[in-house]
């Protein structure tokens, strides 16, 4: 797989939403001395490497899981900036499953949540995610993706005074 010669990101839906994401927030984006941190769910070690390479770019920590209860575990644990999450997973517990653990969970309910796929765009009402990008990945899309997400991340205070609604919902 090479870098940027994927479909570009379908940006009526992901960039709409990070957009939206981005509208959201009532104050400037928390300044933090750490890397955010990116978790990156996917059973495939060569997809997962790709996706690791784009997102140090950002100079990011990546953090990766091969399946999804691990990577939900691990959610809670890093205290994640994003997750990126594959919708096709063996196991029992795909990409549908994190995205509503994730949701449901208030440790991680306001952590920004990127599905994707290869399979086509799943209904985001169904399955809480705040964006979806297409496999295979375009690098720039990724990009900007990330950079979004992650230039409008709340501080763990803001989290818990804040909760973001899902798209569709108005507040």
């Amino acid at each position: 797989m090479q870098a940027g010669n994927g479909p570009k990101l379908r940006r009526t839906t992901a960039d709409k939403l990070a957009v939206n994401w981005q509208r959201q927030r009532t104050d400037k984006p928390a300044v933090s001395a750490r890397h955010p941190i990116v978790l990156v769910i996917d059973d495939d070690p060569n997809f997962v490497e790709f996706v690791a390479s784009i997102i140090e770019i950002e100079n990011c920590r990546c953090v990766v899981a091969t399946d999804g209860l691990t990577g939900y575990l691990l959610a809670r644990e890093t205290h994640a900036d994003l997750v990126l999450c594959d919708y096709t997973m063996p196991g029992g517990f795909d990409g549908g499953a994190v995205m509503r653990a994730l949701r449901d969970d208030p440790a991680t309910q306001n952590v920004p949540r990127v599905l994707m796929s290869g399979y086509g765009c799943p209904d985001l009402k169904a399955i809480p995610a705040d964006a979806f990008i297409e496999k295979p990945i375009n690098t720039q899309s990724m990009l900007r993706l990330v950079r979004a997400f992650l230039s409008s991340r709340l501080t763990e205070a803001d989290r818990n005074r804040h909760a973001v609604p899902a798209e569709g919902e108005n507040h």
